[in-house]
């Protein structure tokens, strides 16, 4: 059982491209951590089971308007757990640095909530990334480059850590809330 007294034994999950949503799952942890929460970081490739945690926090870039199949498939493999926790999702993704293109917060948003309709988040955090071009391949970088004008997305590091920190202390407070609700 679960009380303030003891921390939150919190797993915070990831699946990442090129390093942007590894930091900002870091952060997450670090201000988890801070807080008082007994925190595990680690990738979905090699996340443990979620059964031994109090909360889960999932997240994954935004590519192609969805979270990439690591992530999905994650949720979907774990969902009869997750829909008996709180979890928390959260989502990186360049286009939200561009200040036209803030809306599609929202809309991603929505996507990551339906990915798994059995597990329903505590809330879903969505921040700007990084773009770095060096993190590409050969192959894939001159697509990537005509995507990003066309976006109007330029290199750079646009993850609000403030930002990001708060809306894990958020997380942290919804998931407190729902434990003393569970056990009074």
């Amino acid at each position: 059982m679960h009380d303030r007294k003891t921390p939150a034994r919190i797993l915070v999950t990831y699946a990442t491209g090129h390093g942007s949503t590894a930091g900002v799952a870091a952060t997450i942890a670090e201000a988890l951590r801070g807080a008082g929460a007994e925190v595990d970081l680690a990738p979905v490739a090699g996340a443990p089971a979620p059964a031994a945690y109090a909360a889960v926090v999932v997240g994954s870039p935004i590519r192609y308007d969805t979270w990439l199949p690591a992530a999905q498939n994650w949720v979907h493999t774990h969902q009869s757990v997750l829909a008996t926790r709180p979890v928390a999702y959260f989502f990186t993704c360049i286009a939200l640095s561009i200040a036209s293109d803030k809306g599609s917060g929202a809309k991603y948003a929505d996507t990551v909530r339906a990915i798994c309709p059995i597990v329903q988040p505590v809330s879903v955090g969505g921040f700007a990334g990084a773009l770095d071009l060096s993190n590409f391949s050969i192959l894939t970088l001159l697509p990537a480059c005509l995507m990003f004008r066309y976006l109007g997305a330029k290199p750079g590091d646009y993850r609000d850590i403030p930002a990001i920190r708060a809306w894990a202390l958020e997380v942290l407070a919804t998931q407190h809330s729902q434990n003393d609700r569970n056990h009074p």
